[in-house]
This record gives structure tokens, C-alpha cells and sequence, in this order.
């Protein structure tokens, strides 16, 4: 009953239906949607609620803590067998940044599963329709790359990021906090910063690479960086 709840059911409301608010969770707008590859697509979403939150808590005397972070999509697809809700729940990493998602934009890069619940739901939505997604939720401290509660009391001299189909979505985050100050808007402290050697390892199938400009535009830039 306490789970209903939180998920907007109070009694009597029929689990058929969504509710009108949901903790944690805020509507957003489908503006656009592209396919990238064979099996993938750009989803480009949009979102005027304040309480939408954001990746990077400040103010109050709070300290921005750098970190990279996901949000959960809530795949509207009626009585399933995951749970007593009409929805399932599937976590993506935004290839958009977080300063983008402050201004109520963001990007999801997503592979098509021709049996997938979740993914062919997503598919099938229209331009214009709206879904929920959670307010940001941390993956990853910058620059120990762990997740938080670990042990992490070393800052990488250098850095190798091996990634595969779709985990290339870690990627942009991951290099935006070289340069925090720009690509967020944050002010974080220069120890804090990914200013160190960066190697990628990446595997696609050949008819399902992504982010390959973003890949070319990280190399150019290290490469300038290093003329510099």
C-alpha cells in the first residue's frame, strides 16, 4: 500500500490509469526523435517543471559535488509482470548535459529491442506526447569515477575507459567535467577536473556505432590540448 502511494495511487484509484503526480518524477515533452543507426534513436525531450531537480544540488552553502548521473524512464505499458504498477522502469545515462537538463532539455540515445517492453514502448510514442522521467540520480563521483559510498581516496593520474554498444552514453559526461566551468556551468575545484590523459577503448557492431562525431570532436580536442 505504501508503494501505491508514492506511485500516486491513493485508495480507490485505478491501477489502469497514470496517476497525476508521481514522487520523484516529472512530465516531459517528445520533441523530437531520429534514428542514429540500424538500432538506435535519438530521443530529444523537453520540460518547464521546476521540480524536475537537478544533477548538481548547490546553494544554501552546499558544495556542488562534480558527478555524472542517469534518470529513470517510467515505460507506460500497462499490467506487466515486473510489478503491480502500469509501468516499468528502465535507468539511461543522457548524452545531453546537465546544464541542459537545467534549462529543461535533455537527450537520450537509446537502442531499439525489437522484444524489449520497455524500448518498443518508446518507440511507438509520438512527437508531442509526454512521459515521465525521475529527477537525476548520481551514477558516478568525479574524478574517482566510483560510485559514491566506495572507497575513493586516489585521483587518477590517467584514465581508461573501455565501452561498449550503448555505454557509449557514459562518454560525453564523462569528458565534460575536463572542462566543468563551460560545459556545465559549475565551478568546481581544479583537483576535482578530469585534466588528465584520457584513453578510450570502444566496441560497436558495424551497423550500430554511435556517437561517432562526439568521439571525433573529443580527439580533436585532446589533440589541441596537447599542442597547447
Amino acid at each position: 500500500r505504501e508503494i501505491l502511494e508514492v506511485a500516486g495511487f491513493l485508495d480507490g484509484s485505478d491501477l489502469a490509469k497514470m496517476p497525476d503526480a508521481i514522487c520523484d518524477y516529472t512530465r516531459w515533452t517528445l520533441d523530437a526523435c531520429a534514428p542514429v543507426s540500424k538500432h538506435s534513436a535519438r530521443f530529444v525531450f523537453s520540460s518547464t517543471d521546476r521540480k524536475r531537480g537537478t544533477p548538481h544540488p548547490r546553494g544554501r552553502g552546499r558544495m556542488i559535488a562534480p558527478v555524472t548521473w542517469h534518470t529513470t524512464l517510467l515505460a507506460e505499458v500497462g499490467a506487466n509482470a515486473e510489478g503491480p504498477l502500469p509501468w516499468i522502469e528502465r535507468d539511461y545515462t543522457p548524452v545531453s548535459t546537465a546544464h541542459d537538463w537545467e534549462q529543461g532539455r535533455v537527450e537520450l540515445v537509446v537502442k531499439i529491442y525489437e522484444n524489449g517492453l520497455a524500448t518498443s514502448w518508446l518507440a511507438k510514442v509520438p512527437v508531442g506526447a509526454t512521459v515521465w522521467l525521475s529527477r537525476p540520480v548520481e551514477t558516478l563521483r568525479v574524478p574517482y569515477l566510483v560510485a559514491d559510498g566506495m572507497a575513493y581516496k586516489f585521483r587518477p593520474a590517467s584514465v581508461l575507459l573501455v565501452l561498449a554498444g550503448t555505454g557509449v552514453v557514459a562518454l560525453p559526461q564523462v569528458l565534460a567535467h575536463r572542462d566543468p566551468s563551460h560545459k556545465l556551468r559549475i565551478s568546481t575545484a581544479r583537483r576535482d577536473q578530469l585534466k588528465v590523459p584520457i584513453d578510450l577503448v570502444l566496441s560497436f557492431r558495424e551497423d550500430d556505432a554511435l556517437l561517432v562525431e562526439d568521439v571525433a570532436t573529443f580527439c580533436r580536442e585532446a589533440a589541441d590540448d596537447a599542442q597547447g
